[in-house]
């Protein structure tokens, strides 16, 4: 009789491929939240720290942000890709990221469409998203004081001011788009303060916000299906010219702003075991590791 040996059975790692599972899941929900933070950062009046601060990454991002600087690109020589990574919390901004492209690419277009054909509709979608943060910020406030109570009253008047202001109109001007770069990093990164809404009132929201983000999108997918036509297109050229001087003057403001808010979150939060000391013990220590 033939006997067939099949040799010994490969054990089965269930708990590896759980924990594969739920790295999978972890990073499907970071995505998830980048969509939702890039979407809030396109609408006028929400402001894209509104979802990082309700969402709970938002101290994350802050220290994150710092990373990128002139010691991760010595590590980055020196050590290669990997310390560096590591060093800058390079998984989470990576794949926070990737869901902020995604959805400036995608609500864009739909935005595009949804402000030429149901502006007033629009505008009330807006508003009752403005509504809808303040619940989550209320109860985000764990007791209310003389301190807390001064400065909801000078951010409140200041958002009166800002909200009777009458918007500006449209200015391509390169020093105005550059001025538009630093006023509106303040509320992309900022909770409570929209960059998008200030964008309105420059009068610039749709050129820099709707149009030039398109035509980074069209440029892209041209370049991908090797037409380069639209190099002989001089409204395209113009609008991604706006758009390089606008998000560059973005990236280059945003370690300022946030250097300014983290200095704001370690006199706010003092309590040892509040998330910022858990974070910035684990996030430092790992640092120190790499600079050794």
């Amino acid at each position: 009789m033939l006997s067939i040996d099949f040799g010994k059975k490969k054990k089965y790692n269930s708990s590896k491929v759980s924990q594969n599972n739920s790295s999978f899941r972890k990073d499907l929900i970071l995505v998830f939240k980048g969509i939702a933070m890039g979407a809030a950062n396109k609408v006028p009046g929400v402001s894209g720290g509104i979802v990082a601060f309700v969402a709970g990454f938002y101290e994350e991002l802050i220290y994150s942000f710092q990373k990128i600087n002139l010691k991760a690109f010595t590590i980055l020589i020196r050590r290669g890709w990997s310390p560096f990574y590591q060093y800058t919390n390079g998984r989470f901004l990576v794949l926070l990221f990737l869901g902020v492209l995604i959805s400036y690419f995608s609500v864009s277009l739909i935005l595009d469409y949804l402000i030429k054909n149901f502006e007033m509709q629009v505008l009330g979608v807006f508003f009752g998203m403005i509504l809808a943060s303040l619940y989550f910020i209320y109860f985000q406030l764990e007791k209310w004081n003389f301190k807390t109570f001064l400065f909801f009253l000078i951010g409140f008047s200041i958002g009166i001011v800002i909200m009777l202001s009458k918007p500006s109109s449209e200015n391509d001007d390169l020093m105005f788009v550059f001025f538009c770069g630093i006023i509106s990093v303040s509320g992309m990164t900022l909770p409570g303060l929209s960059g998008s809404f200030l964008l309105l009132l420059l009068g610039n929201y749709t050129l820099l916000l709707v149009d030039a983000v398109n035509a980074i999108y069209y440029t892209l997918t041209d370049v991908i299906w090797l037409e380069f036509e639209f190099i002989e297109d001089h409204s395209r050229m113009r609008l991604l010219q706006l758009a390089f001087i606008f998000f560059f003057r973005i990236h280059c403001r945003t370690s300022y702003v946030l250097k300014c808010f983290e200095f704001c979150l370690k006199e706010i939060q003092t309590s040892d075991t509040c998330y910022y000391h858990r974070f910035h013990r684990r996030f430092t220590g790992c640092n120190l590791a790499l600079e050794k």
